[in-house]
């Protein structure tokens, strides 16, 4: 029982310094020897460059005008809506109602958010009345 390769294990003549794979070819090298580049001899002129350079506009920043303060009293109005009407937890609702109100009355200032402040200042009013309520 042989391999592919030729080994036998239960062959006791086998010796491991012999290479039994067949030596790769040996390819002549080319016959004619590579002419030398002529052009490199020749002056260079270098073309008049037509390209024009690229100016990037600058960045517009736009201000934030109370975007982000109407979105984090949404975020705590939810917080303190959701974990105000659970009985052992509602006054931890206090701290993220009171967080939301002072962030809403911040994000009314904002033209395009003043809806979202509006809603996390009214969850964040019924965060409190439901921690009051079942705390009491």
């Amino acid at each position: 029982m042989s391999d592919n390769y030729g080994y036998d294990p239960r062959e006791t003549d086998f010796d491991p310094t012999v290479n039994y794979y067949p030596q790769p070819p040996q390819y002549a090298p080319p016959a004619a020897p590579i002419p030398p580049n002529t052009m490199a001899d020749q002056p260079t002129i270098q073309a008049a460059s037509t390209a024009q350079p690229i100016y990037a506009p600058y960045p517009v920043v736009v201000s934030d005008d109370g975007d982000s303060m109407a979105l984090s009293s949404l975020i705590f109005g939810i917080i303190s809506a959701a974990v105000g009407w659970i009985p052992v937890c509602g006054l931890v609702a206090l701290l993220p109602a009171i967080l939301g109100i002072v962030f809403g009355g911040l994000g009314l200032k904002s033209e395009r958010r003043r809806g979202m402040a509006v809603a996390g200042m009214l969850l964040s009013i019924v965060g409190i009345v439901l921690a009051f309520i079942i705390f009491v």
